[in-house]
C-alpha cells in the first residue's frame, strides 16, 4: 500500500512566522513605547471619538484629514477592550502581525518558499514593523492591503483559478478598500494600470489572460472610491476658511514640490537623495518612529537590498521583477516628494518589499556561487545557515536590541511619548492614599490629562494641571509630599 505524505510546510511555516510576529508585538506593551504620543490620543479621542458621539463620517476632516477604516475598527476594539494600553494598540498589533504571513504568501508566490520565508522572518523582527505595530496610528493598515492586492494581481499567472472572476472581484475590493486606509494607497490603482500597460507592451499573452479581470477590478475600485472622493471634496470645502481639513496634511508636507514650482530644485533633489539612503546610510530623522537617522539595515543588509533591486532592474522584462520595480518606485514616491526625507511613515507602502529584496539577492548570490564552483544547489539547510549568518541574525538582533532596549530609553522619545505620565500613573496606582495630584504641564492641553487618565487604573484621582512657569503649588500645611522629576532632553 502506498502512503501519500502530505507536505505540511505551506501550513507550518506561516503558522510559526505568525506566532513569532504575534509574540514580538505583544511583549512588554506598557514599556515599549514608553507612553502615549499626541497623534495616538487624537486618533482615539478626537477621531474614533466622533463615532462614540453618534457621528459617522466617511472621511475625518480633523487632524488635517484621515481615511476612516482604521478609526472605525479602532472604535470597535476600544469598546471591547476598554480604555487602556491594550485597547489602544491591539488593532495595530493584529494588522502588523497579519502583514508577516501575507509577506510570506506573496514572496512564495513570486519567488518560492525560501524567499517568502526569510523575507517574512526579516519583517517580523524588524524595527520598522515593530514600531508601527505597537502604536495607534493608521499607517499599519496599508501593508496588508498592498500585499493582498499584489497577490491577487499575480493570481491569473500562477494557475487557472476555479472561478475566473473571483480573483478579480477580490482584487477590486482590496484596491478599493485600501483607499480608506492611508493616502499612499492612492498609488495602488496606478500600479495596476502601469503593470497592465507593461504587459501590453512586452507580454501580450499574459495580458490576454488577465485584462478582463484587471478591468473589472478597476471598475470595482472606482465604485468604492467615489464616496470617499466626494467626502474629501466636501471636507475640503467646509474647512477652506480655516485652511485645514481634508487632505490639508498633504500640502503641508509637500515643501520640495512648492520649492520646485518656485524654481528651486535643490530641496527636491536633497529629499530624493536622503530618501534613497534610508536603507543603508541615513534613515528617518524623527525620534517618534526611529532612532534619529538610523538606516533600515546594517551595511551588509543595505548592500543586499540594493543588490536585490539591481537584480530586478537587470531582469525588468520578467513580469515579477518589473512588478517589484513598480512597487518600489511608486511606494517611495510620497517620501521623495515630502518632508521629512527618508520618512518611515510616508514609505509604509514598501515596508514588506524592503525585506524581500535582500533575500532575493542572497538567494541569487547562493545560486551563482554553486554554479561558479560546479556544485549542486545544496541543501536548504546550507542556504538557511548562510541567510541567518549574513542577513537575518545580524539585522534581527540589531533591530530587536534597538527597539526594545535603546529607543524607549532615549530622553527625547520619553518626552514625546509622555513617559513621565505613565511613570506617574504607576506610582499613583501603587499608593491609593494619594488622591490629589498636581501636574506641572507647559502645554496645558487635554492630551496630558488624557494620557494620565488612560494609564492610571484609578478613577478617584483629582488631577490639577498648572503651568510651572507661572504658578506654584501651595499645599496649605500638608505634610511633605513626593515630587516626581522626569528627565527631559
Amino acid at each position: 500500500m502506498t502512503v501519500r505524505r502530505t507536505d505540511l510546510r505551506p501550513f507550518v511555516i506561516p503558522l510559526l512566522l505568525t506566532l513569532l510576529a504575534w509574540g514580538l508585538r505583544l511583549i512588554a506593551p506598557e514599556q515599549v513605547p514608553p507612553g502615549w504620543r499626541d497623534d495616538e490620543l487624537i486618533n482615539i479621542y478626537a477621531l474614533s471619538g466622533e463615532l462614540f458621539q453618534g457621528r459617522f463620517p466617511l472621511y475625518f476632516t480633523g487632524a488635517s484629514g484621515h481615511e476612516p477604516l482604521y478609526h472605525y475598527l479602532h472604535a470597535g476594539v476600544y469598546l471591547l477592550l476598554g480604555e487602556n494600553v491594550m485597547g489602544g494598540h491591539f488593532l495595530s498589533i493584529v494588522l502588523g502581525t497579519l502583514t508577516v504571513p501575507l509577506t510570506y504568501r506573496l514572496g512564495r508566490r513570486l519567488f518560492g518558499t525560501t524567499v517568502g520565508t526569510f523575507a517574512a522572518l526579516g519583517l517580523a523582527t524588524s524595527f520598522w514593523s515593530l514600531i508601527y505595530s505597537r502604536i495607534a496610528l493608521r499607517h499599519i493598515s496599508l501593508p496588508p492591503f498592498v500585499l493582498v492586492t499584489l497577490f491577487l494581481l499575480w493570481t491569473p499567472f500562477t494557475r487557472r483559478p476555479r472561478s475566473p472572476w473571483r480573483w478579480a472581484v477580490g482584487l477590486g475590493l482590496a484596491l478599493g478598500l485600501s483607499l480608506y486606509t492611508y493616502p499612499a494607497a492612492r498609488l495602488l490603482p496606478i500600479l495596476l494600470v502601469l503593470f497592465g500597460l507593461y504587459l501590453a507592451l512586452f507580454h501580450r499573452e499574459r495580458l490576454r489572460v488577465a485584462w478582463q479581470g484587471y478591468g473589472l477590478a478597476l471598475g470595482i475600485t472606482a465604485l468604492l472610491a467615489v464616496p470617499l472622493f466626494l467626502a474629501i471634496v466636501a471636507g475640503r470645502s467646509e474647512a477652506a476658511a480655516q485652511g485645514i481639513g481634508a487632505d490639508a496634511r498633504l500640502s503641508q508636507l509637500a515643501r520640495p514640490i512648492r520649492a520646485l514650482q518656485a524654481g528651486d530644485p535643490g530641496p527636491l533633489l536633497e529629499t530624493v537623495w536622503l530618501t534613497l539612503g534610508m536603507f543603508h546610510a541615513t534613515g528617518d530623522p524623527e525620534w517618534l518612529y526611529n532612532i534619529a537617522h538610523r538606516p533600515l539595515f546594517n551595511p551588509v543588509g543595505g548592500l543586499l537590498f540594493w543588490a536585490g533591486l539591481l537584480i530586478s532592474l537587470r531582469r525588468w522584462r520578467r513580469p515579477r521583477h518589473f512588478l517589484l520595480l513598480l512597487w518600489f518606485g511608486l511606494g517611495l514616491l510620497p517620501t521623495m516628494l515630502s518632508v521629512p526625507p527618508a520618512s518611515l511613515s510616508h514609505s509604509i507602502m514598501i515596508q514588506p518589499l524592503a525585506y524581500l529584496l535582500p533575500v532575493l539577492a542572497l538567494e541569487e548570490g547562493w545560486r551563482w556561487v554553486t554554479r561558479r564552483f560546479a556544485r549542486p544547489a545544496g541543501s536548504p539547510a546550507a542556504f538557511t545557515l548562510v541567510a541567518l549568518l549574513f542577513l537575518l541574525v545580524p539585522n534581527g538582533w540589531r533591530d530587536l536590541r534597538d527597539y526594545f532596549g535603546r529607543w524607549p530609553r532615549e530622553s527625547l522619545v520619553r518626552f514625546l511619548y509622555r513617559a513621565d505620565y505613565r511613570d506617574a500613573a504607576r506610582y499613583l496606582d501603587a499608593r491609593p492614599e494619594v488622591r490629589d495630584w498636581a501636574v506641572g504641564s507647559l502645554l496645558m492641553g487635554p492630551w496630558d490629562r488624557l494620557a494620565l487618565r488612560v494609564d492610571s487604573r484609578r478613577d478617584d484621582l483629582a488631577v490639577r494641571l498648572f503651568n510651572p512657569q507661572r504658578a506654584l503649588v501651595y499645599v496649605a500645611g500638608q505634610p511633605p509630599l513626593p515630587l516626581l522629576l522626569p528627565s527631559y532632553p
